[in-house]
């Protein structure tokens, strides 16, 4: 009857507690002196049972049915074995052993009676709260690393993404250069240049292209200031055959220093152009295989663009039949050349040429023949004038030649020399007879001749019309 009471006021007593104990399974006894390791005076039946089995004593004291794990964490943590609740109330979380042979957590609450010194203690089995709270921290901390890592990888990815935005700005500024303006050739392996430079940090390379040839000539270095990494296996291609089909990337270590190197095809539309070498002083460039594989078909493009341009231009400004310039472009050439005469303080040579009697040629033997005298004195003109000289096809069987000159007396002796060799053009006609071919020739020299090109071209074509008036086949210079 007194440990029914006093369980019962126990019970009462742990429901102020943080725990709601209906719902849980408890049993109590009462021990002398103290909770624990006080000799156990009377305890119910189902602490029996739990300890001991049916039929079974209890134990001398409570504490005997600790485990080991229980002992070593009172030995380890004294401070935090037992602890007061706001009540006053004696309370310690332990694990027992039970009579099956499992072990069994426990809430211990216990009351000090003031009269008999006895402590009546209220044993709550909390297994099933311990191990769901072990299962939710477990649970907890796996969700608190998979938030990391999955944090993690958020940022690689932001990352990631500043990267590549950064390489595609790099990629558009130097498509965008490319397009927008009329570039030679130089202009543009000086933006590919730059633009690898800028995608390729702490790095120094060359876009190597064939010209047709099987061997490569570099066109756009670029160098960063601490010089070349020595060692590795790539090497700067030499030939078409050392470009690799695909991209091929390197990581070495020269000396104490981590290094990187690649080799990028650049291929065009229907052939392999050439090839990208790179070598820096750091581990490992950032860009992703897909960027640098992209950054080398935008150079192809780029190239094959920029060749067809100038093709185009160059078509525009020649004659097709003579491969000369056109009367368009030299109309547009001669005005510079006499500027820059007249501020050099030297002359330029203006030259009309006439095939003589052409119509006849072309009469006598038909166009082919007539043609073909054209085209060998063209190949003539070109081949007798200097870098720098220009020729152009005036229209008909009229060519004229624009000769920067510092020696007027010279530029005259040249122009004779194509006279004569004129006459040894061999132009055959159809049954293999000899066409003979002579030049008319007007020579003017600006400024002193003509301070401008209509008035230079003007008066040439007047001095070589008195050469043909005069008799043809003759040089006339415009006298002072």
């Amino acid at each position: 009857m007194y440990l029914r009471q006093r369980h019962t006021r126990a019970r009462q007593a742990a429901r102020t507690g943080a725990l709601q104990l209906d719902m849980l399974p408890t049993c109590a006894y009462i021990a002398d002196q103290h909770p624990e390791t006080g000799p156990i005076i009377e305890a119910d039946s189902r602490l029996t049972t739990l300890l001991g089995g049916d039929g079974a004593r209890p134990p001398a004291t409570f504490a005997a049915t600790y485990t080991d794990d229980c002992l070593a964490r009172m030995r380890m943590l004294p401070q935090a074995a037992v602890r007061y609740d706001q009540f006053g109330t004696w309370c310690a979380e332990r694990t027992i052993m039970t009579a099956d042979g499992d072990p069994c957590d426990v809430l211990m609450r216990a009351h000090a009676d003031a009269q008999t010194g006895r402590w009546i203690v209220l044993v709550i089995d909390v297994t099933e709260q311990t191990r769901a709270a072990e299962i939710v921290k477990q649970r907890a901390g796996t969700l608190a690393r998979e938030v990391v890592l999955h944090n993690a990888s958020l940022e690689t990815a932001r990352r990631e993404t500043e990267q590549r935005h950064v390489e595609q700005t790099i990629l558009n500024a130097m498509i965008a250069r490319l397009l927008a303006e009329r570039l030679s050739e130089d202009m543009a392996y000086r933006a590919i240049g730059q633009a690898a430079q800028a995608l390729l940090p702490s790095s120094m390379g060359n876009l190597y292209l064939s010209d047709g040839s099987p061997l490569l000539t570099p066109v756009a270095p670029w160098v960063r200031p601490d010089g070349i990494p020595a060692g590795g296996l790539l090497r700067p291609p030499a030939r078409l055959s050392d470009i690799p089909t695909h991209l091929q990337r390197e990581s070495i270590t020269v000396g104490e220093r981590p290094c990187s190197a690649l080799l990028l095809p650049i291929l065009g539309k229907r052939h392999i152009l050439g090839a990208l070498y790179a070598v820096g002083a750091c581990a490992d460039w950032p860009l992703a295989d897909a960027t640098i594989t992209q950054f080398g078909r935008l150079i192809g493009i780029a190239i094959e663009l920029v060749r067809a341009t100038m093709l185009l231009e160059d078509q525009a400004q020649r004659d097709p039949l003579t491969d000369v310039y056109n009367r368009r472009y030299l109309s547009a050439a001669l005005e510079p050349a006499i500027a820059r005469a007249s501020n050099g303080g030297t002359s330029v040579a203006v030259v009309f040429v006439d095939i003589d009697h052409f119509k006849t040629i072309n009469d006598t033997y038909g166009h082919a023949i007539g043609d073909q005298a054209l085209r060998q004195v063209a190949a003539l003109l070109k081949k007798l004038v200097r870098d720098g000289d220009m020729v152009a096809r005036w229209g008909g069987d009229e060519f004229v030649l624009v000769l920067p000159c510092a020696d007027r007396q010279k530029a005259i002796g040249r122009i004779q020399a194509m006279h004569r060799q004129a006459a040894a053009l061999d132009v055959l006609a159809n049954d293999n007879t000899p066409v003979p071919i002579s030049l008319s020739i007007g020579v003017a020299f600006g400024p002193q001749h003509g301070k401008d090109a209509v008035t230079l071209r003007r008066v040439a074509d007047q001095a070589m019309y008195e050469a043909k008036q005069g008799g043809r086949n003759q040089v006339v210079v415009v006298r002072d």
